[in-house]
């Protein structure tokens, strides 16, 4: 017989028995997914996993080993005898040992539904086994048979079981159990199996020989349970069983192929054994390899076009999201197909090694992927770790199999056959939200149509029956047109004109008339009636707007305008006046208001930056979507969408705008930036003394009111700024005791505007005003040999201690004073500076006053013998309004600390404490201020610590933990409570990791002071782990890229260097 007619034979023939189970299964999904929840489905599919996973280790892939030994036996009854024999003894042998190792581990370990795992395992490994030595022998027919009568088994037993029965989980092991052993129990009696049993004929050295084929077939297979299914384990542990569910139903549509696929491979197995020595095999081989690439790219992708469709009515809605990882999972399998094609081609030639080999890279490649992004993109990355998998796969099959074989495939195939997946997958998501709005417009377009007329005839009989004269017209919404809005951010919920209908009526009265009557009989949906007729559009359009709930529940959009107003917002209002000699006066004072708006325009010109910016304020003005808000004696203003109280304020008057401190909306106080809506009534509150604020800018929505803004800033700020920079400049000058015509004389003015590179003395005041740079740095280009005029800081000495408590390098016995701008203390970083007549002056290392002096710099250190004590001053804020005086004296009460005052400012909402004390170093300080805040925690108020103006923060501030303390709280027998610790975490790009929240129960007590004998539960803990994902979909897909393409560059290279050995 023809090669390819007896492949196709056999084909058609297992496919008969394979695709009626599979079908059958397939067909099962409704019943699966109507009766089982996500987790219990989840469950069932991690049983049958590791079943899958424990059925080739227990037999050692004995099956495959007979099936091959037996195709060399054929018509060699002993032989075949001897080879069925020898499977018998090892693979009963091999349940007898697994099941009593089962048995005694689950002892200890405990396993849900153990004993019918245990049957679940036992019998589909005899029924793999016999499947196998069915087809060894040649019996294929008798397989088919087989398969259909577990496939009609199974759907009988589930059905009478989980449905009738209400076992769900065990009814489902069950079904599958028995349906399998029905099918083995029939090729045991039909084919008599028992007679090819002879303990006389089990030979050691047979057994050997098998074991040495199928041996290296173990790994094979739980390599590629890694890569099949692996990722529904690690699923299960990261995402729960209900996510591993999902992702099970997402790969029954995909394993249809390998289903199809597997069915041809097992005839192709056959094959490609039977004629490995043949001279024409590369041909063949050939021919085979090119058909299969062609027709399962084409099922591939048949099945991403039809799973739209078959999805929603195959699958409950609870598995929804199931339906996105489906193309990508169809991808994989289509790249398996060659993996498992070229499988067949190493077992003919009884090459197990380099299967286990391959099979085991692409599982140590499906693991990392797995472990590395299920965590982050969760079902995504074990789709995507599979389709990763069997690629590299099949491209190192492909390339290790030249060195055997010429199989020649047709140019472009496989570009051609990835752009078409590509095209498809592109297709298939976009395609997705088509469905879902076909199945949320809740009924086809002729259903619509006819629910939108039923309308349109209520609606005229109302208007008819009150005399209203009218045209009305109606469309429904076009799945394009809901299409776009969906895609530009709208959301479902958002979009009410599906069904929308618009009535023509004589004149205005009769449009306010027309939608009371309809609103009297349809109810009106809150807040979507919109009066465009007293507050037109900036366009001019006019019109009354309302949606309404309709006699079925369907949303209809009604439009009611006059005659004049319909082809204004048809033709646009030059066109109405090209074929109008005369309109109304509503129009024309429309007309005049605009005109006026672009005047004011116009007029703002010469207040912006440049014509670019002019440009975008027109846009921001004409452009943008409107809103309309009153005055408070009722006149109508329009405004941006998202436009402040501070744009209605400019849009009144630049002075109203420029004097405001406070907006009212609707008779209530709200803040600037508050966002104003359609029918707001506004109140601006202003001062005479007030000025606007730089912060304005950013809250702004106007383009307009910005340039206003900032036109304010640019007029006043300079004056501002050279006024304060001037009296700051002066006041330094008088603090050292210098006269200003001495310093700024004109040959020193001169010096300081060529160091500073500045051009007058404006300039000089200008940067001083504006904190560019300070008074110190300007006066010190001058005073270079700087002396300080002020007294030493007074410091208390306790011990009446006389030696100086500073250390000066290389210098003994020198005058030395602390400095005031910075007030050092003892455990600072510091240094000197040497003065004029006065020593030398000792500042903090980061002291602001250093930062133009180069030159007199000395290295000082603190005399670790000092016993003196420094005034420093300490900020408390407290967020409540209580008086907290006492509380502070008591925690900073020391022995060896010394209060000096305190002062108390009162601002909204806190109270500021200014407290000044005596201590010995930053670190006795860092400790008093560690105790204020424990002491607030443990008062239930909050404490914010820092030093003041004049020193740098000495302490690192602690984050503020909200508890929800149980202390005080009674806690009955069998009661539970929890406390909520939150954990707060300041994000940089560099703290990502591993942060740990810890609680502990410090002290418990009960009314008979019986003590807690188990404290080793009063402690717990919890780790958040920290990371900052930035462009996190294209970061993925460039890590799944880059190990793909490296692993291919590594096999292809690694082939290379073989083949070049070889030569």
């Amino acid at each position: 017989m023809n090669k390819k007619k007896e492949l196709a034979k056999n084909t058609v023939i297992i496919f008969l028995g394979k695709v009626c189970t599979q079908l059958i299964s397939f067909f099962l999904l409704p019943l699966y997914t109507g009766y089982l929840t996500t987790k219990q489905y989840g469950t069932v599919d991690l049983i049958q996993t590791y079943v899958r996973l424990l059925v080739p280790l227990i037999t050692i892939e004995l099956e495959m080993g007979v099936f091959r030994f037996l195709i060399d036996t054929r018509g060699k009854e002993k032989d075949t005898k001897q080879v069925m024999s020898n499977n018998f003894t090892i693979l009963f042998g091999s349940l007898f040992a697994f099941s009593v190792l089962y048995l005694i581990i689950t002892q200890f370990i405990h396993v849900d539904y153990r004993f019918l795992i245990l049957m679940d395992i036992f019998i589909c490994t005899i029924t793999g086994n016999l499947l196998q030595v069915t087809r060894g022998l040649g019996k294929t027919l008798d397989y088919s048979i087989a398969c259909i009568i577990t496939g009609i088994m199974t759907v009988v037993l589930n059905i009478i079981l989980i449905i009738f029965c209400g076992m769900r989980v065990p009814g489902m092991i069950i079904s599958i159990a028995l349906a399998n052993g029905l099918g083995a129990l029939y090729l045991f009696i039909k084919l008599k199996l028992y007679k090819y049993f002879n303990k006389k004929l089990i030979d050691f050295s047979l057994i050997k020989t098998m074991i040495k084929y199928s041996a290296p077939l173990v790994p094979n297979s739980l390599s590629w349970w890694i890569v099949s299914v692996s990722d529904r384990s690690i699923i299960s542990l990261v995402l729960g069983t209900a996510a591993n569910g999902v992702y099970a139903i997402s790969n029954k549509f995909p394993s249809l192929l390998s289903s199809v696929f597997g069915i041809f491979n097992m005839s192709w197995c056959e094959s490609a054994t039977v004629h490995i020595n043949s001279e024409e095999r590369d041909e063949f081989f050939s021919d085979i390899c090119n058909t299969v690439a062609k027709l399962f790219s084409s099922l591939g992708v048949g099945l991403i076009a039809c799973m739209p469709f078959l999805f929603p009515i195959l699958i409950n809605s609870q598995y929804n999201e199931a339906f996105i990882y489906i193309p990508i999972l169809a991808l994989g399998v289509t790249f398996n197909v060659g993996v498992s094609l070229y499988s067949s081609l190493y077992i003919a030639k009884k090459m197990t090694k380099q299967v286990a080999a391959t099979s085991i890279m692409g599982a140590v490649l499906n693991i990392v992927i797995n472990v590395l992004l299920i965590k982050y993109i969760g079902l995504y990355a074990a789709a995507f770790s599979t389709m990763i998998s069997y690629l590299v796969m099949m491209v190192y099959r492909h390339f290790d199999l030249k060195k055997y074989f010429n199989i020649k495939y047709e140019k472009g195939l496989f570009v051609k056959s990835i752009l078409i997946f590509t095209f498809a997958i592109v297709l298939y998501y976009q395609r997705n939200i088509y469905l879902d709005i076909l199945n949320k417009l809740n009924g086809t377009r002729e259903e619509l149509n006819k629910v939108l007329n039923e309308m349109i005839e209520s609606v005229s009989e109302i208007l008819t029956s009150h005399n209203i004269k009218f045209k009305i017209k109606g469309r429904v919404k076009s799945v394009y047109s809901i299409y776009t809005k969906l895609t530009t951010g709208r959301k479902w919920s958002d979009i009410y004109d599906i069904l929308a209908m618009r009535a023509i009526v004589e004149n205005v009265s009769d449009c306010y008339l027309a939608a009371g009557l309809i609103h009297s009989k349809y109810r009106p949906i809150p807040k979507r009636f919109k009066d465009y007729i007293a507050m037109p559009k900036a366009n001019m359009y006019q019109s009354l707007h309302t949606s309404v709930f309709g006699d079925k529940g369907h949303i209809f959009e009604i439009q009611l305008r006059t005659k004049e107003m319909d082809e204004i917002a048809e033709n646009g209002i030059a066109s109405h006046w090209s074929y109008k000699e005369h309109t109304s006066n509503n129009i024309k004072n429309l007309f005049d208001q605009k005109l006026e708006l672009y005047k004011n325009l116009i007029d703002t010109y010469a207040e912006t930056e440049s014509n670019e910016h002019f440009v975008e304020t027109m846009k921001d003005e004409l452009l943008s979507d409107l809103i309309y808000v009153f005055t408070p004696k009722g006149d109508v203003m329009e405004m941006p969408t998202g436009a402040t109280p501070i744009d209605f304020a400019y849009r009144v008057h630049t002075n109203v705008g420029e004097k405001m401190v406070g907006a009212i909306v609707n008779e209530n106080i709200v803040p600037l930036d508050y966002k104003l809506q359609d029918g707001d009534i506004v109140k601006i509150i202003t001062n005479k003394s007030s000025t606007p604020s730089q912060e304005w800018i950013n809250i702004v929505k106007s383009t307009t009111t910005k340039n206003k803004i900032k036109a304010f800033f640019a007029k006043s700020e300079k004056e501002v700024y050279i006024e304060r920079g001037k009296d700051t400049l002066e006041k330094e000058l008088r603090k050292r005791k210098l006269a200003f015509n001495t310093i700024f004389s004109q040959e020193n003015l001169k010096t300081i505007l060529t160091t500073l590179k500045l051009d007058t003395l404006e300039d000089i005041y200008l940067n001083v005003g504006n904190n560019k740079i300070t008074p110190n740095s300007v006066i010190n280009i001058i005073d270079k040999v700087y002396e300080e005029k002020e007294p030493p800081k007074k410091v208390f000495v306790e011990n009446k201690d006389k030696e100086t408590d500073i250390i000066v390098s290389g210098i003994d016995k020198v005058k030395v004073n602390l400095a005031n701008c910075c007030n050092p203390i003892y455990g600072d970083e510091i240094i000197g500076y040497i003065t004029k007549g006065n020593g030398i002056s000792i500042h903090r290392v980061n002291c602001h006053n250093l930062e133009t002096i180069e030159n007199r710099i000395v290295d000082v250190k603190w005399n670790n013998n000092t016993n003196k004590k420094y005034l420093c001053e300490l900020l408390i804020h407290s967020n409540t309004l209580d008086d907290h005086i006492v509380d502070i004296i008591q925690r900073v009460t020391k022995p060896d600390v010394t209060i000096d005052g305190i002062k108390t400012m009162s601002k909204t909402n806190v109270i500021v404490y200014n407290l000044s004390l005596y201590v010995r170093s930053v670190e006795q300080l860092n400790i008093l201020i560690f105790n204020l805040y424990e002491n607030s925690l443990n008062r239930n108020y909050t404490f914010d610590v820092s030093a003041n103006a004049n020193q740098t923060n000495h302490v690192n501030l602690y984050n503020t933990l909200n508890i929800d303390s149980l202390a005080n709280e009674k806690i009955a027998a069998g009661e539970s409570k929890s406390v909520k610790l939150v954990l707060t975490k300041a994000m940089t790009e560099n703290n990502t990791g591993v942060t740990t929240n810890k609680a502990e129960i410090a002290k418990s007590s009960n009314e008979l002071s019986i003590p807690d004998k188990d404290t080793a539960d009063n402690t717990s803990s919890a780790e958040l782990i920290v990371s900052i994902r930035t462009g996190v979909e294209v970061s993925i897909g460039i890590i799944i890229a880059i190990i793909a393409m490296t692993a291919t560059g590594i096999i292809v290279y690694t082939k290379k260097r073989k083949e070049a050995k070889h030569e």
